[in-house]
């Protein structure tokens, strides 16, 4: 179990995936290609959920009871946190109407389906959609989704003795369907394209990418020469990060770099250049509160916009709107890693 020990570079990647998705939200102008930190946040989230499932599964040690129960302890405190605050300010703020959009959206976040009720309620994720307080919680459905449903068939084929490598090829192969079918949708003018962005289907495939990496690890596979993979991998993600906009075909083949990427460097520590820099204070700091700062990060930007009578006019926000919604997005965040996050996950069963 050594191999689950808290790795200071995953922080470190947790902090870059978390500043590019809001320096994006703040100026998609400042980062085209911003977004593409909730993809790095998939392959980490798949990486992290399989060495932890498959490790205790071989072990005979896997209780889904348990593993349930720690993934609630982990998410929901601070997650309800800031969905009943957007309920509270929204109550002050938002006309009847949007508010009874607010209600609904919050509804479906409590049983994870937010990635489909914005899907059906608010289209196409680039189209204009700032305003809605919870727009962000799609992701969440996202991971959660695939929380529910990976772990059951994982512990299946491997109880029905699933070799090593045709579990690989599997996962392989459904992994390239997925980005395939999300790149076909993705330029294809049809009603399912709006839905294309938020769901499971579509993303499996960057989960995926991390949950055999787990798998290859745990099998023993390693890199060589690390320090280049390392490089590969961070060049990958700062030219996505650059290449890749709003206006790309999304997602898809244009996931799949930064996907690559992130599990480049996640497959190369712990010691080389990049897993290196990545663990430094300010970036592992980051990296521990990355989860509350994206919660509070994108409906404090809702608000001020919504309140902001000349936000179509503008475009963007002020200067002072950015500096005052950073400011308090660190500090909320570091709030509730503090009074919440660092606390809740510690509380015992009973």
């Amino acid at each position: 179990m050594s191999d689950l020990k808290h790795r200071k570079d995953i922080d470190g990647l947790r902090a870059i995936a978390v500043l590019s998705v809001i320096l994006f939200h703040m100026n998609p102008n400042w980062l085209p290609g911003g977004f593409l930190g909730v993809d790095i946040f998939f392959v980490i989230s798949g990486f992290l959920i399989t060495k932890i499932i498959h490790s205790q599964v071989t072990t005979n040690s896997f209780n889904f009871y348990d593993f349930y129960t720690r993934r609630m302890k982990r998410i929901l405190p601070a997650f309800f946190t800031v969905v009943l605050s957007c309920l509270v300010i929204g109550y002050f703020l938002l006309i009847p109407y949007d508010y009874d959009k607010l209600g609904k959206s919050a509804l479906s976040t409590v049983f994870f389906i937010s990635n489909i009720y914005f899907a059906r309620a608010a289209g196409g994720y680039f189209e204009t959609n700032d305003t809605l307080p919870l727009l962000h919680t799609w992701s969440l459905s996202v991971e959660e989704q695939y929380y529910f449903i990976w772990p059951i068939i994982l512990m299946i084929l491997l109880k029905f003795g699933i070799k090593q490598k045709a579990l690989i090829l599997l996962l392989s192969v459904v992994a390239l369907i997925s980005f395939a079918g999300a790149t076909v949708l993705a330029i294809t003018d049809t009603p399912l394209a709006k839905w294309n962005y938020y769901m499971l289907p579509s993303r499996v495939g960057e989960l995926l990418i991390g949950s055999m990496l787990a798998l290859l690890l745990n099998y023993g596979y390693q890199l060589r020469n690390k320090n280049v993979w390392s490089l590969a991998g961070a060049l990958l993600i700062l030219i996505s990060f650059v290449l890749v906009d709003g206006h790309s075909v999304f997602p898809g083949i244009n996931a799949l770099w930064a996907c690559l990427g992130t599990a480049f460097i996640l497959a190369s520590a712990p010691n080389n250049i990049v897993n290196r820099a990545l663990s430094i204070k300010p970036l592992t700091y980051i990296g521990l509160i990355s989860y509350s700062l994206y919660l509070w990060h994108w409906p404090i930007l809702a608000f001020i916009r919504y309140t902001n009578p000349n936000i179509q006019a503008l475009e963007y926000l002020s200067s002072n709107q950015l500096l005052f919604a950073g400011v308090l997005t660190w500090l909320l965040a570091h709030m509730t890693f503090k009074l919440i996050e660092s606390k809740s996950r510690f509380v015992k069963k009973r």
